[in-house]
């Protein structure tokens, strides 16, 4: 069945194996190229083609059919950059080398709020199980009681 998008499927498709997986960037190189066409078009396009099959850049070197490593999301990262590095997989032990290279300033930043979570760590273990009168005054205001509150309410 003819498309809209026939007469420039062989570019879009010469893009697509040039690692252009972006369908509005698709979509602008074709309207700037003078196709009246709306970005949805090639978008849905896009998804189709991705779900059809895999090619060589979907894929991680070395195996053919496993899908390609996706970096992990930000909530991810701040979680990575703060876990105990026991705790890690390996791909995600190999992206916070590469962040550690590509952004050294933010590295030392990361180094620096790891010593201050590994001290806060240390200190709660050392302190579990111990409740001092300055807790025990935080914890019993912190349910609305306390000494003061209950002689004013008698």
């Amino acid at each position: 069945m003819p498309t809209i998008l026939d007469p420039y499927r062989d570019h879009l498709e010469a893009r697509w194996q040039a690692g252009c997986r972006n369908a509005a960037e698709l979509a602008r190189g074709l309207i700037r190229a003078g196709a009246d066409i709306h970005p949805r078009v090639v978008r849905d396009w896009a998804m189709k083609r991705r779900r059809a099959r895999t090619d060589v850049v979907d894929v991680t070197p070395g195996s053919m059919s496993a899908p390609r490593w996706r970096p992990p999301s930000i909530d991810r990262t701040a979680w990575l950059l703060q876990a105990d590095p026991s705790k890690i997989v390996a791909d995600d032990h190999g992206f916070l080398d590469r962040l550690r290279v590509e952004a050294p300033d933010q590295a030392k930043s990361v180094a620096v709020a790891t010593l201050f979570a590994d001290e806060v760590r240390r200190r709660f273990r050392a302190r579990q199980g111990r409740v001092t009168r300055c807790d025990h005054d935080a914890l019993v205001d912190e349910s609305g009681g306390g000494a003061d509150r209950q002689a004013e309410d008698a």
